[in-house]
This record gives structure tokens, C-alpha cells and sequence, in this order.
């Protein structure tokens, strides 16, 4: 099931619509058409895998779910719309809140850290984010 893996810790949750970046059109498009979803990020412990997860609030309709890997370039273009790139892509998360933008760009951050950060354990340390883990950056770099 999309999303609701118990082998996956939800680093943080918001509302928020989701959206994709249309370059024939040269305008944003909604992932979908009922209103705002419910956008997490989850942590995989035994994959060690980051995902962006996002469900339709209405209907449960999945609209997001996706990788984070290595190389995503994440934009906070304004303070309640980000939007990040990949070599297909360029999605955008439009939030209900400054507060919500805010814990979910600070969580993606330091996903992006872990991710893009030297190859080690990342099990090894780990920092506090929302009651869920996360690896630490600075103990992935220190490790070399």
C-alpha cells in the first residue's frame, strides 16, 4: 500500500497541493483535481530510502510518490511554495500554511543532506525530527 507501510517512519506530514510543472504548456497543473492532499515524508529503516508520499484528503486518490535520491534539487521559491527537480521533472508543493512549508522544507533539507552526503552507515547516529529518525548528515561526512 502506498503511503501506509509500518516499515516506513513519517518524518513529517502536511496539506498541501500538489503539482507538476507542464514545459509544453509553460504553466503549473494540478497533480489532481479534488483539492489538497495529505503530503509526507517517509524514512524506509530497513531500505535506508527516503519518499515523498502524497494522498488525495477527499478520496485517498494517490497523487505523489516519489523517490528522493540523490541529485534532486529542491527549491523554497516562496514561503509556502516549494518545488524540487529531477532529470524527468520539475513537481511543486503549494501548502495551507507558512508553518506547515516550513517543518516540510526543513525535513526535506535534511533528507537532501543524508542523501547527497558521503557514503557510510547512516544507522550508525541519528537526530530527532518529529518523533521519527533521521540519519545524521554530519556523522554520514565525518566518517570518511
Amino acid at each position: 500500500m502506498v503511503g501506509n507501510n509500518p516499515k516506513e517512519d513519517i518524518l513529517t506530514s502536511c496539506k498541501a497541493t500538489a503539482m507538476i510543472y507542464n514545459d509544453a504548456q509553460k504553466k503549473w497543473l494540478h497533480c489532481a483535481s479534488n483539492g489538497p492532499a495529505k503530503v509526507q515524508l517517509l524514512f524506509s529503516p530497513d531500505t535506508q530510502t527516503y519518499r515523498i508520499v502524497g494522498r488525495q484528503i477527499q478520496d485517498h486518490e494517490v497523487v505523489l510518490n516519489h523517490s528522493i535520491s540523490k541529485g534532486i534539487k529542491y527549491n523554497q521559491a516562496t514561503p509556502t511554495f516549494h518545488q524540487w527537480r529531477d532529470q524527468s521533472c520539475v513537481y511543486g508543493l503549494n501548502f495551507s500554511s507558512k508553518i506547515d512549508a516550513q517543518e516540510f522544507g526543513s525535513t526535506m533539507m535534511k533528507i537532501l543532506e543524508n542523501v547527497n552526503g558521503s557514503p557510510s552507515n547512516p544507522s550508525s547516529h541519528m537526530i530527532m525530527n518529529g518523533g521519527a529518525t533521521l540519519p545524521s548528515s554530519s556523522t554520514m561526512t565525518n566518517n570518511n
